[in-house]
C-alpha cells in the first residue's frame, strides 16, 4: 500500500496565466495473489488552480492492473484506466477509459 500526496508550481503557457499550483494525492494498492499472479489498483484526485486567471480544474483517476508471469523473464500485463476531468470553463470536462495489454521482458 502506497499513499502518496504533493504540491507543486508548474509553468503555464496559457495567456494571463503565470502558472498553476497543483495539489494531487493518491493511494495505490497491490498485492501477489501467487507468484505468477499480481494485481493493483489504484485511485487519485489533482487539484490545479491556475495564477493571474480565474480557471480551476480537477481530474479523478483510477487504475486496476493484473500481471501473470510466465516465465521468470516474460509476463503478460492488463490493465484499465479511468479518468474524469472537470474544468471551471465551459465545455472542457470529459471521461477518459483506456484499456491497454501487452508482453513486458526483464533481463
Amino acid at each position: 500500500m502506497r499513499l502518496s500526496a504533493s504540491t507543486t508550481f508548474e509553468a503555464s503557457s496559457l495567456t494571463g496565466a503565470s502558472g498553476s499550483l497543483v495539489r494531487l494525492g493518491e493511494l495505490t494498492v497491490a498485492h501477489s495473489l501467487t507468484n505468477e499472479v499480481a494485481v493493483s489498483v489504484s485511485g487519485g484526485a489533482a487539484y490545479r488552480s491556475y495564477q493571474g486567471i480565474d480557471l480551476n480544474e480537477l481530474t479523478y483517476t483510477g487504475s486496476a492492473t493484473a500481471t501473470y508471469a510466465i516465465t521468470d523473464m516474460t509476463d503478460l500485463q492488463a490493465e484499465y484506466s479511468y479518468e474524469h476531468f472537470d474544468s471551471s470553463r465551459a465545455g472542457q470536462d470529459y471521461d477518459s477509459h483506456t484499456i491497454e495489454a501487452g508482453v513486458r521482458f526483464r533481463r
